[in-house]
């Protein structure tokens, strides 16, 4: 079906942060970063690696064909705390002298994706967060700089520029040719809403066009921006907007998109809102 409608399948794997899915049970309990915890990988565990090679191999064979894959590592809260993980900062730190929990995380990043890129020809994706805060020089050190990952930078807010500097989106020029953009159109204001917050993600999704018109000159080539919709903000969490109640707001943001493109700022786009939400409500199609 995919394939018939032009559809390309970017499946989502997480593989350091976020890993509750497969560490919340007794098997792979010893692989938890921090053994109260199940929210991170310890990466210096050879086991840990083989775990995540299994998953990325099932993950590709269920989607043979696949271009890209989404390897994850955001929010990787519990970063460099087990001894492993410790000795190997301490270890690092005449490298990573200002940061050296960061070599544990871009040694990681470089393992999985090498994995990903050499076994499969497919190209990784990462969430950008946690590159927000490393040098420079730190993540060319890695190897992790050039083509061997693509960001896909994101915010969920309507001051992008809060959450990614001006100073890193310059960082992230000089180190990755590509780039995406990730907003959201629910699941991304509130962890018990039951509602979305059209007017947010459409101010969102509005903010991301002008900032990628703004910084898409630096990069080599800008590859999409992701309209996230997500079910939970965490494994445990309960879960937030439900699908068929965010319909509305899906169906706007992405006439946002559509309609306005790279051109569009949020005063230009409240009236298309409101003419947007009238005519969903009345008569039950959402078209301009």
């Amino acid at each position: 079906m995919a394939n018939r409608t032009n559809l390309e399948i970017i499946p989502l794997l997480q593989t350091f942060g976020h890993m509750e899915f497969v560490l919340k049970g007794t098997t792979f309990k010893k692989l938890r970063e921090m053994s109260s915890y199940p929210q991170a990988i310890c990466p210096s565990r050879e086991e840990s690696m083989s775990v995540i090679q299994d998953m990325i191999d099932q993950t590709i064979a269920l989607h043979p064909g696949i271009k890209r894959l989404h390897i994850g590592c955001d929010e990787v809260f519990h970063l460099g705390r087990c001894r492993l993980c410790s000795r190997r900062a301490i270890n690092a730190s005449n490298d990573y002298r200002e940061s050296p929990r960061s070599f544990v995380f871009l040694d990681h990043v470089h393992r999985v994706a090498s994995y990903v890129k050499q076994n499969y020809a497919v190209q990784p994706i990462v969430w950008d967060d946690m590159f927000r805060g490393i040098p420079r020089d730190y993540i060319v050190r890695s190897n992790v700089h050039g083509g061997l990952i693509e960001p896909m930078i994101w915010a969920y807010s309507t001051r992008i520029y809060e959450a990614i500097t001006p100073n890193v989106w310059d960082k992230y020029a000089d180190v990755f040719p590509n780039f995406w953009t990730a907003g959201a159109f629910k699941g991304a204001t509130g962890e018990t809403n039951t509602l979305p917050d059209v007017y947010q993600h459409v101010a969102n999704t509005a903010e991301w066009l002008t900032t990628v018109r703004r910084e898409s000159p630096k990069f080599h080539h800008f590859r999409g921006y992701v309209l996230t919709g997500w079910q939970r903000y965490d494994h445990f969490s309960v879960l937030c907007e439900l699908l068929p109640v965010a319909i509305p707001s899906l169906a706007i943001t992405l006439l946002s998109l559509i309609c306005y493109q790279t051109t569009a700022t949020f005063d230009t786009l409240q009236p298309a809102i409101i003419l947007a939400v009238t005519r969903f409500t009345s008569s039950g199609h959402c078209r301009l």
